[in-house]
């Protein structure tokens, strides 16, 4: 299976490691325009259950100071 041996190629690259996380994405292999496999990660259902941040990041002057 190709997402399989994207995984394994990104494993050995030392980009992606093996994780037993309950919080993880689907993989999607689009085509790009020139007929190449992208390997993409499709964060949506990941992204509903992240809580959001309800306060501004401070402002850089503020922090200096």
């Amino acid at each position: 299976m190709e997402i399989n041996r994207q995984i394994l190629v990104l494993v050995d690259l030392s980009k992606m490691c093996k994780s037993s996380s309950e919080y993880a994405c689907r993989m999607t292999l689009p085509m790009k325009k020139d007929g190449n496999i992208k390997f993409c990660g499709d964060y949506k259902l990941l992204n509903v259950q992240t809580q959001r941040n309800s306060f501004p990041m401070p402002l850089i002057d503020d922090v200096l100071n």
